[in-house]
């Protein structure tokens, strides 16, 4: 078995940009591990951090935070869920239960909260583990209906 370089590993980060309307095809547990933990880290967090979420004039700014998160988020799930040998819908469940989340707390650009004390902390951890459950579902081993393995060929060992 090769080892990958740790480079490799960082070229996973923007493939899901280059390929955010791609719904066709694969993608690894890595792919979609490395992508989800930065996009929210770096933009979440570090976007919050930057742009004031108080002021009407950063609005336009937090939308594009937000789209720039969620869009490559749809294409890469519904590869996920392929990989796993099920249907695109499945993986954008989580995707769109975490929009709902943020709609409900108010969170989204321009929205007010609707509180209702605890359901919205249980629908976003039900998020969150809808997430790490497809993020961690074990995929198909080699060709499945939906493309061939994404995975690099390990060589025999010698």
């Amino acid at each position: 078995m090769t080892a990958r370089k740790p480079w490799e590993e960082l070229k996973l980060v923007g493939k899901p940009f280059c390929d955010i309307a791609v719904f066709s095809g694969r993608s690894t547990r890595a792919e979609a591990l490395i992508f989800v933990w930065l996009t929210f880290m770096l933009l979440g967090w570090g976007g919050r951090a930057l742009v004031p979420t108080d002021s009407p004039a950063a609005l336009p700014l937090n939308w594009l935070v937000l789209a720039a998160q969620i869009l490559p988020l749809f294409a890469l799930m519904a590869r996920r869920a392929h990989d796993c040998d099920a249907p695109g819908w499945v993986g954008w469940a989580p995707v769109l239960v975490l929009l709902g989340t943020l709609w409900w707390a108010g969170e989204l650009p321009g929205q007010q909260e609707i509180d209702i004390p605890g359901l919205y902390d249980l629908i976003r951890l039900i998020a969150i583990l809808a997430f790490w459950g497809l993020a961690l579902w074990t995929p198909s081993e080699g060709s499945n209906r939906y493309g061939p393995d994404p995975r690099p060929l390990t060589a025999p060992a010698q």
